[in-house]
């Protein structure tokens, strides 16, 4: 959805209207971050405890 801009951005050159996301789909830009981040610490701890377990299968 875009809104229009205030008369200051106007004057500083930007254009009349501007991209602005609605609150769903800043909602849903969150979620998929914090799922990014959630996926990639399992990923890293997964990867850690793999890693513990060869150094343990090669002492």
């Amino acid at each position: 959805m875009l809104r229009p801009r205030r008369l200051a951005e106007e004057a500083q050159g930007r254009p009349a209207e501007s991209e602005a996301i609605c609150g769903n789909q800043q909602r849903l830009l969150t979620n998929t971050k914090n799922l990014v981040i959630i996926q990639w610490r399992r990923v890293m701890l997964s990867c850690l405890l793999h890693r513990e377990e060869r150094k343990r299968m090669w002492s």
